[in-house]
C-alpha cells in the first residue's frame, strides 16, 4: 500500500492534481546602439527561456500530454550575443 492509502487504483481521483500557475519570461533582448569612427554599430544580447517562477513540483507546468509530464526534458536556456554593423 502506498502513502496515499489507496488499496485499488483511483483513476478519477484528484489526489495528484496540483496548482500549476506560473510566470514565465520567454525572450529578453537588450541592445545598445553607438557609433565608432562614423559607423553605426549595435551590440545586443538575447536570452530565450529566461526564467519560470512556479510552485509546481514537476519539470514544466506546460509540458506533458493530457496533463501527465512523465519523461519530459526541461526547456533549454539559450544565450545569443551579436554585433550589428551597418556600412
Amino acid at each position: 500500500m502506498l502513502t496515499t492509502g489507496f488499496v485499488v487504483p483511483q483513476y478519477y481521483s484528484d489526489y495528484f492534481v496540483e496548482d500549476a500557475s506560473f510566470v514565465r519570461m520567454d525572450n529578453v533582448t537588450l541592445g545598445y546602439g553607438f557609433s565608432y569612427r562614423g559607423q553605426p554599430l549595435r551590440l545586443f544580447g538575447t536570452v530565450q527561456n529566461a526564467f519560470t517562477r512556479t510552485g509546481y513540483t514537476g519539470v514544466d507546468p506546460t509540458s506533458g500530454i493530457n496533463g501527465i509530464d512523465n519523461n519530459i526534458y526541461p526547456r533549454s536556456r539559450t544565450f545569443t550575443t551579436g554585433l550589428s554593423v551597418r556600412f
